[in-house]
């Protein structure tokens, strides 16, 4: 809450900042409140100024533009401020704005703006998962060096962001086919487009935009391309994507898996059966189709629930740790396999006397040696249910696969046990 460009603290700083001019007899209580009612004076001048000048040119951001943005890694914005206000000594620039997700309020953002040319600033921020999301509601803010005071103005500006999640095309796992039977499915080496086309010789009268230029560059002999083949069809993979998570190092490291492991499949003629909190339909995938896809991974963020699973249908599962625990005990999941992201907080395996250091100047050392301890406690009690759902797979004949991860985990290789 402000009172103008005045935070509640700050008003009542100043109040007794001109009490102690007028009432105290100590000079040094005089110095310190003179120089404080000096400066909340001097910076409400700026702010005047700024006031002033924004009802006769306002302040605009006329562009944003974002580069490739993944989550849980800073990402760089750029913004065109039209009308810009040259700043005082002492006063800093920022960018605020609210996050939306499906037109659902998700977060408030504020930013440090660091000017990079005339009418261009910078600022960096962090999505903590993928999808699209709508950055509205913005205002430029200046404030004080002190954190005294702060003016927000505002600014009618609208951006879509889309959120990649993270995507490797390598991933060697166990897969399943339809008639039940494990098979081992080597990724095939790229082939030459023309081994999806039935060649014939080149006569005068067919149409020259049929050769097949690749098969003359080889063989110096004019060939067309007359029939195309379908490749055959090797068998339908039912995958079961739950990635809801209250981590948002399970969500993205369960989504990464789906990702990669529905490219190899579709990629190697599969045809992908996809059953997710995103629908209550199951999704068929035949083909590459990066929107439909996407729409799976951007929309799975909540709880799986009253999905159908075919009677002996041996499924894939992608499910983060809290996900799969509450799923294999609700579904019948014989003979399936399920890989399950387990985050692992690291303050868990962190000394004291290391965590303490650690602790920024504003927190309560006490307070914090409360919540590690919680944290350990909490991993513990997670650790004891880890061993419960491996007990639990190995009688329903679950291929069970446990994927730890950290805070780190997109930026060292995973640990897998």
């Amino acid at each position: 809450m402000k009172i103008y460009f005045l935070k509640i603290t700050s008003f009542f700083l100043l109040v007794s900042s001109v009490l102690g001019i007028i009432l105290s007899k100590n000079l040094f209580i005089q110095f310190i409140s003179i120089s404080l009612t000096a400066l909340f004076i001097y910076f409400s001048i700026f702010y005047i100024i700024v006031l002033v000048r924004n009802r006769i040119k306002p302040i605009e951001i006329t562009a944003l533009y974002d580069g490739e943005t993944f989550p849980l890694q800073t990402a760089e914005f750029r913004a065109e401020i039209k009308n810009e206000i040259a700043l005082f000594p002492g006063v800093d620039l920022y960018i605020s704005y609210r996050v939306y997700e499906n037109g659902n309020f998700q977060n408030k953002t504020t930013a440090n703006l660091n000017k990079i040319e005339k009418n261009v600033y910078k600022f960096d921020t962090i999505f903590e998962r993928h999808g699209k999301f709508v950055l509205k509601e913005f205002a430029v803010k200046y404030r004080d060096i002190f954190g005294l005071t702060e003016l927000d103005v505002k600014t009618s500006c609208v951006k879509t962001v889309s959120v990649q999640p993270f995507f490797s095309d390598e991933i060697k796992i166990p897969i399943f086919s339809d008639d039940g039977g494990e098979v081992a499915i080597k990724k095939t080496a790229k082939e030459n487009s023309t081994d999806f086309f039935e060649n014939r010789k080149y006569f005068p009268g067919d149409d020259p935009r049929r050769i097949n230029w690749k098969i003359y560059a080889r063989f110096n002999e004019l060939q067309i391309r007359e029939v195309e083949k379908t490749p055959p069809k090797i068998g339908e993979i039912y995958v079961i994507f739950a990635p809801f998570s209250d981590s948002a190092y399970e969500y993205e490291q369960t989504s990464s898996l789906f990702l990669a492991m529905t490219n190899y499949l579709i990629s190697n003629n599969f045809t992908v059966k996809a059953l997710s909190s995103s629908s209550k339909e199951i999704r068929e995938i035949r083909k590459y189709d990066e929107k439909a896809i996407r729409e799976i991974t951007d929309n799975s963020n909540r709880k799986l629930e009253n999905i159908n699973i075919p009677a002996d249908s041996r499924s894939i599962i992608f499910a983060s740790f809290v996900e799969f625990s509450r799923i294999v005990k609700d579904y019948d999941l014989n003979g399936s396999a399920a890989f399950v992201s387990y985050f692992v907080n690291p303050l868990t395996g962190a000394k004291k006397k290391d965590y303490i250091f650690k602790i920024l100047a504003r927190d309560n050392i006490f307070m914090e040696l409360l919540l590690r301890r919680k944290i350990v406690k909490d991993q513990s009690k997670e650790d004891t249910l880890l061993e419960e759902i491996k007990q639990l797979s190995y009688k329903k004949n679950i291929e069970l696969e446990i994927y730890r991860g950290s805070d780190e985990i997109y930026r060292n290789a995973d640990a897998k046990e």
